[in-house]
């Protein structure tokens, strides 16, 4: 088993990823330790030990940053769970103001699908379709094209990293520059389709 990481070097990650806005709520790196800490209580050895990357170890103390951060499991795309509806607010929340969803609609045409979902963003209408309610996970890859088409500005994008460890996403909204310095740290991020 590899060894843990010191206090200190996760204070310095903090410090780096605090730099590109993550825990800007924070008043440093120590209390940004101390909250994710918190947030994974008992778990917090297990979810050390499970960070194999330095990109995963990033991930795992930046997923409580619930202000700048989503991430959920995919799996849960059923009539009434309004799966879409709520990725769609969630998103809205991390985006840094620069996505605000109007007259978003989640409508399943039977109880096996599909499922459309439409919205409305910078001036644009959306939509897409889920096409199987059998299958049960979210299109948030297909979503994310779409969202990133209504942001206010174009420097900014909706990313999914792939290198998270676990069946949950990582979402967060980024801009070119800080994505390019996450990649310079290990992060990699799904190709959109």
């Amino acid at each position: 088993m590899a060894a843990l990481p010191t206090e200190e070097a996760l204070l310095q990650t903090l410090a780096g990823l605090r730099a590109l806005g993550f825990y800007a709520g924070f008043a440093g790196p120590g209390l940004a330790l101390r909250h994710a800490e918190a947030y994974y209580g008992l778990d917090w050895p297990d979810v050390l030990a499970a960070a194999r990357t330095p990109a995963a170890l990033d991930q795992l103390l930046l997923w409580p940053d619930e202000r700048r951060v989503w991430c959920r499991d995919l799996e849960g795309v059923y009539p009434g769970e309004e799966a879409y509806a709520t990725a769609l607010r969630e998103w809205a929340g991390i985006s840094r103001g620069l996505f605000e969803p109007q007259e978003v609609l989640e409508r399943w045409h039977t109880p096996l699908g599909p499922v459309e979902v439409t919205w409305k963003a910078g001036g644009r209408a959306f939509r897409l379709e889920h096409p199987d309610g059998r299958d049960d996970f979210l299109r948030h890859l297909a979503l994310m094209r779409q969202v990133n088409q209504g942001l206010r500005d174009p420097a900014y994008r909706f990313v999914a990293c792939d290198d998270y460890p676990g069946d949950c996403r990582f979402v967060v909204v980024l801009h070119e520059r800080e994505q390019r310095l996450l990649r310079e740290r290990g992060w990699s991020f799904c190709a959109l389709p």
